[in-house]
Order: structure tokens, then C-alpha cells, then sequence
């Protein structure tokens, strides 16, 4: 087993409002609109949209943080482009040292869920042995709430690591200081 990686960190957290962001963020009522549907879903749907919505939000995270246009950002980004698979975009936001090593940890056991849910025939579920293993390995679940990781079902362990990501650490990442850095004439300039 590895050590954890020790990284330098873009978000500045030193005098940050954590619950002026989050009530921000619950105020948009975004999130919470998705995590009704989201939490109604069957178990196919819900691993796929929980993934998606998670692609989303790294993207928009990206787009922060990426220097260039909005056409150079959306020629990496897209769909079909360089970026515009979830695995891409949880490997670059971690490689820019936006993201806590649980939450890439748990980003991509999510991506590895959706995978399996989007590849795998009928009959799929979170009751699947594969599944299971892979929600019981879910990090950023452990600390909160008081709950008893093992009494939680995969499905509910999932739905609430989808929450914390989606309501802790990405909104972390998003603000992070975008580079300012600007090449002119071969000479990088602050």
C-alpha cells in the first residue's frame, strides 16, 4: 500500500467561509433538484447520472481553472474531445492538485461503477458482488454523519459519497485561484 501523496495545494482555504459557500450552493437548489431525482432512480440510472453530474461539475471546474478561450477550453473538453471522458477529467483536476486524495479515490470508484453499470447487461444491480466491493471501498463516506459504513447498503453508500463529492470537495476545487500565468512572444509573464 502507498503513502499518501503529498501535494501542494491550489485552494487557499485560510479565512474561507465554508458555510457561506454551502449555503450558496443549497440555495442554488441545483443540487438538491438532482439528488431528489437522483435518489428515485433505479440502480442503472442512478450510477450513471451520479457519474454524470459529478463529469459536470469537473468540468465546470476545469473551465475555471484552464487557461484560453472558451473555444481552445471547449476543443479539450467536449464529449468526444481530450477531456471529455470522466476518467480524463478526475485524472487532470487531480494532477493539478485540486482534488483531496479520498475524493479521487472515490471519484473513481464512482466512474468505475457507472462502468460497470453502463457495460454490463440485465439483471445489474448494487446488490452485484462486483458493486458491493467496490461501494464498500468508498472513503469520503466514513467520518460524517455518526453512520456505521458497514449497515449501509452499496446503493446508499454510493448516493451519499455522489452527495459529499458533489457538495464538499468539488465546490472546494472549483474555487481555486485560476492560473494567470500568459505566455506573450515565448516569455511567460505573471
Amino acid at each position: 500500500m502507498s503513502e499518501p501523496r503529498e501535494r501542494p495545494s491550489a485552494v487557499d482555504l485560510q479565512g474561507f467561509d465554508f458555510s457561506a459557500k454551502y449555503r450558496e450552493i443549497l440555495d442554488n437548489g441545483q443540487l438538491m433538484r438532482f439528488m431528489d431525482e437522483f435518489q428515485e432512480e433505479p440502480d442503472r440510472a442512478a450510477a450513471v447520472l451520479g457519474a454524470a453530474y459529478l463529469s459536470d461539475a469537473l468540468e465546470r471546474v476545469l473551465r475555471r481553472y484552464l487557461l484560453g478561450t472558451c473555444k481552445s477550453k471547449d476543443s479539450l473538453l467536449e464529449a468526444d474531445k481530450p477531456l471529455g471522458s470522466f476518467g480524463a477529467r478526475i485524472k487532470l483536476t487531480d494532477a493539478l492538485g485540486l482534488l483531496a486524495t479520498d475524493a479521487y479515490h472515490d471519484l473513481e470508484i464512482v466512474r468505475r461503477v457507472r462502468n460497470d453499470f453502463a457495460h454490463k447487461g440485465l439483471g445489474f444491480s448494487f446488490d452485484s458482488q462486483d458493486v458491493k466491493a467496490r461501494c464498500g471501498a468508498l472513503r469520503l463516506i466514513i467520518p460524517f454523519g455518526g453512520l456505521d459504513p458497514s449497515s449501509l447498503s452499496a446503493r446508499v453508500r454510493f448516493n451519499h459519497s455522489v452527495l459529499l463529492l458533489a457538495l464538499l470537495h468539488l465546490p472546494l476545487a472549483e474555487m481555486a485561484e485560476p492560473a494567470t500565468r500568459r505566455i506573450s512572444r515565448g516569455i511567460a509573464k505573471p
